[in-house]
């Protein structure tokens, strides 16, 4: 009896079969064997024979515990699939009232009984209840553990192992079910239903090659045609066949391909005959028909009550082109199995196809709230939010997927413009499958998205090796010859890879692994270092404007060179050879000395261009006045060097300000575009700021620190406003939640300003601590963890309001107090009142020139002092 009931479990019910009918006929009387009979003909899919026998079984043995159990078999309905029933697997007829009665009538008999006790968890399964179904499991396992102390009902039972894989699975756990398994197969090596299992679940996780050696082994020790492993090794066959040659070109050298398909088909047709009708067969046999170009299998009449023959059929009909069709049958097969996963993605993926995007997304959302693990459900999902243009979602989706994924998370990563990480996982992947053509020209474009044009055109003439003759791919790589063939190709729009300092980037990248938390999202992580390449190409080509423009300065210089040489012959001073030189010299010299002041500190341009202007004007004007035509060349050339140099540095100055401008509104698009992102990198770059304990003793520093603190602050404002959506950035929002929120914002940046004191101020132990406080927001930050941000109630409006007012006031009071005390000099007679003095002029124009100048630059003290130590320095250059 233990060993038909073991042939009955390990997927051989002919075997089993044969040792009841033995067994029955050794004692009609007995009900065991009679109950084991009726459980053998109902898994060889003898459904009528079945039936009839459990009605005689009742009326002579009435409804004790073989009865119950054959009586609840039946009621769990006819499996699809002899391997496996479950969420993603269910049965034909399935009565959950009758299953769940009859079995838990067993267990008030018996409350041990493997096959009851699994019987109630299949039904619990597949009603949906899996916590009711661990719920048995664990009290008859806690019961079995207090009644003995030597062993546990895992110890007696292989089978029951097996459920608990089955639950864990059912969750999409296939890492616990397979330990669970593991398990199993440590106790008893040889359990053909844990090992067909197993095998089942490595196929599910894309580990093909361990299912062929576990195949292999399975083949030893099955002696007959055991149709759980031929399911097994068909689908292995096809999963193996669809790799080499559905989603990639077939390499015509390769005489596998036909081989594989021929045993799939061989398989799927021993599975048939050793079970008639089994729709997982069927399946099979649909798929290679529909993909394989194979003959459409002969379907019995009873075929297409199955829902898995219908999804199957209707995955035939949408390859084929036929989607109006294939929708039928995928809602066919849902109102037979309501709820199930893989229908539910096959109907989304086909409404997809169709262009009804929006009733695809809502049924595949249905389906995640059901299944959230189901990746199938995932990848169809990521597919719509990529057709909408939603590539971050997209991303973050395909990344949950893994195995399941071929080249849709290197496309969205590529539309994110993260084409460095885009380019190594096409990479990785091209390794196993080297003629996908859609990866290979996902490695192509992120290429080109790379700068790298060449190699983006050497891809494409590998990629056009593969598939020469798709239209798309041919139209491209003329493209891109074309855009090779241009000039003034380093006036280009930058781009991510069109820097020359690689090492300098490599030393970010490091910079930005070593900084970030070990457990950074992996989109997140793409972005940062797209962001710091896209800065870098940004900068680098803005060099290159920067290097053209002062070529063509030079340029200008000799242009107006020669218009102060034209200049001096009708002034009075013919040129000659000393006066050319000279005054080429004299052009050169003011040329190279503002220069070097420029060098030393850009702050003092304007300052230096104000004096060269005021100098020349005012030297060229005394002599056109007191020479009348005829002045000395020796005051002459000055003048007009001066004043040539100044013009065309001028020029320069406002040429290369003019070049800025595109690169600042590319800095500005790029921290608009992602804020989170930017928000990161501000982060990083703080934390690298303060590196070593001495860095806050620099003032230099301390300024770079406090500009990046105030940038924290507003990026922190703009991240976090954004969930209220365009209304949110207002200052009129009227929902009372919305003032709450933005209350909480302000508080979170106002608790980031406060870090300025530190700064401002540092003590002994201010580096370790503000080292400390950036790292715990950097790590918030990276996951998203806003509530979790340092809070700070801030200041009240009134009070804002009154210190801006206090702070006008004392502007204004600045700004009157020299010329009131000048008019009230003035009217006590200490200053006379009809001819102004210096002290007057200073007083009513200076200061006021000065204050307002010190209120638009708050840092234009500094650049005079700069100026000031400048000049300092060039006076006692020329002393000694």
């Amino acid at each position: 009896m233990e060993r038909a009931e073991e042939l009955l479990r390990c997927h051989d019910p002919s075997g089993a079969l044969e040792r009841f009918d033995a067994l029955v006929a050794q004692d009609p009387d007995d009900p065991t064997a009679h109950g084991g009979r009726i459980r053998a003909l109902w898994a060889l899919r003898r459904a009528e024979e079945a039936r009839a026998a459990l009605a005689d079984a009742i009326a002579t043995h009435t409804r004790v515990l073989p009865v119950l159990l054959a009586e609840g078999t039946l009621a769990l309905g006819r499996w699809e699939t002899p391997v496996y029933v479950g969420v993603y697997s269910r049965t034909q007829d399935f009565q959950d009232a009758a299953a769940t009665a009859a079995f838990t009538a067993a267990l008030d008999l018996d409350p041990a009984h493997p096959v009851a006790l699994r019987g109630l968890c299949t039904a619990h399964r597949l009603a949906g209840r899996p916590a009711e179904a661990r719920a048995v499991l664990d009290t008859a396992v806690s019961d079995s553990s207090s009644s003995s102390s030597s062993s546990s009902l895992y110890d007696s039972s292989p089978g029951l192992l097996v459920e608990r894989a089955l639950l864990a699975y059912d969750d999409w756990d296939v890492a616990t079910a397979l330990d669970v398994l593991d398990s199993a197969l440590r106790a008893w090596p040889d359990d053909l239903e844990a090992m067909v299992l197993k095998a089942h679940l490595l196929r599910q996780a894309d580990r093909r090659a361990e299912v062929w050696a576990l195949t292999d082994s399975l083949d030893r020790h099955a002696g007959a045609v055991c149709p759980a492993l031929e399911i097994e090794k068909g689908w292995l066959a096809f999963d193996e066949w669809r790799v080499l040659a559905l989603e990639q070109v077939p390499d015509p050298d390769d005489h596998s391909v036909p081989e594989l398909l021929e045993a799939a088909r061989n398989c799927f047709q021993q599975a048939l005959e050793a079970l008639p009708g089994l729709p997982v067969a069927l399946d099979g046999l649909l798929s290679l028909a529909a993909y394989g170009g194979l003959p459409d299998p002969e379907l019995p009449d009873d075929a297409l009550t199955s829902p898995r023959v219908l999804d199957s059929r209707g995955d035939t009909r949408l390859h084929r082109g036929e989607p109006a069709e294939a929708l039928a049958d995928y809602r066919t097969a849902l109102s037979l199995a309501p709820g199930h996963p893989m229908y539910l993605a096959d109907e989304a993926g086909c409404l997809r196809v169709l262009g009804r995007r929006r009733e695809a997304r809502s049924v595949a959302t249905a389906g995640r709230t059901r299944h959230p693990n189901y990746p199938w459900l995932r990848l169809h999902l990521a597919a719509i939010e990529m057709d909408e243009g939603h590539y971050e979602l997209a991303a973050q989706l395909y990344a949950e997927d893994g195995p399941y994924d071929t080249f849709g998370l290197p496309t969205a990563l590529r539309r994110l413009e993260c084409a460095d990480t885009a380019e190594e996982l096409a990479r990785d992947r091209l390794r196993l499958q080297p003629r996908n053509i859609y990866l290979l020209s996902e490695y192509a474009e992120c290429a080109y998205d790379q700068g790298h044009l060449e190699e983006a055109l050497s891809r494409y003439r590998d990629l056009l090796e593969v598939a020469p003759e798709n239209a798309e791919f041919v139209a491209r790589k003329k493209q891109l010859e074309r855009l090779a063939k241009r000039r003034f190709g380093w006036l280009r729009p930058p781009l991510p890879g069109q820097q020359e300092d690689a090492e300098g980037h490599a030393e970010r990248a490091a910079l930005i692994a070593d900084l970030l938390p070990a457990d950074t999202p992996l989109i997140l992580a793409a972005r940062l270092r797209a962001l710091g390449r896209r800065q870098a190409a940004i900068t680098n080509w803005e060099g290159r404007f920067s290097d053209a423009i002062a070529l063509s300065g030079v340029a200008l210089l000799f242009l107006l060179l020669a218009m102060s040489w034209m200049l001096l012959g009708p002034l009075g001073s013919p040129p000659t050879v000393l006066t050319s030189l000279l005054l080429v010299v004299a052009e050169w010299v003011v040329l190279v000395g503002g220069a070097v002041l420029v060098v030393r500190d850009k702050g003092v341009e304007p300052q230096l261009v104000l004096l060269w202007v005021v100098i020349g004007a005012g030297g060229l004007g005394a002599v056109l006045w007191d020479g009348h035509g005829n002045p000395a060349a020796a005051a002459l050339i000055p003048a007009l060097a001066v004043c040539s140099t100044a013009v065309a540095f001028c020029l320069m100055v406002g040429i290369e300000t003019l070049t800025h401008i595109p690169a600042n509104i590319a800095r500005s698009r790029l921290r608009s575009r992602d804020r989170h992102t930017y928000l990161v990198h501000d982060l990083i770059d703080l934390l690298a700021l303060l590196e070593y304990e001495p860095s806050l003793r620099e003032a230099t520093v301390r300024r770079q620190a406090l500009d990046l603190l105030e940038q924290i602050a507003r990026g922190q404002e703009r991240v976090l406003v954004e969930p209220l959506g365009p209304q949110g950035r207002r200052s009129t929002i009227e929902e009372s939640t919305g003032r709450a929120f933005r209350h909480h914002v302000a508080g979170i940046a106002a608790a980031t300003r406060d870090l300025k004191r530190s700064v401002l101020s540092p003590g002994p132990e201010t580096w370790r601590e503000l080292r400390g406080v950036v790292a715990a927001l950097l790590q918030d930050t990276v996951h998203a963890r806003w509530e979790q941000l340092p809070h700070r109630r801030p200041d009240p409006a009134g009070q804002v309001l009154r210190l801006r007012i206090l702070g006008a006031v004392r502007n204004l009071l600045v700004l009157l107090i020299p010329p009131t005390l000048v008019l009230v000099l003035e009217h006590t007679g200490v200053l006379p009142a009809g001819i102004p003095t210096g002290f007057q002029i200073a007083a009513y124009i200076g200061w006021p020139v000065i204050v307002v100048l010190l209120w638009l630059d708050p840092t234009l003290a500094k650049k005079i002092e700069l100026l000031k130590a400048s000049t300092d320095t060039l006076r006692s250059s020329f002393t000694k």
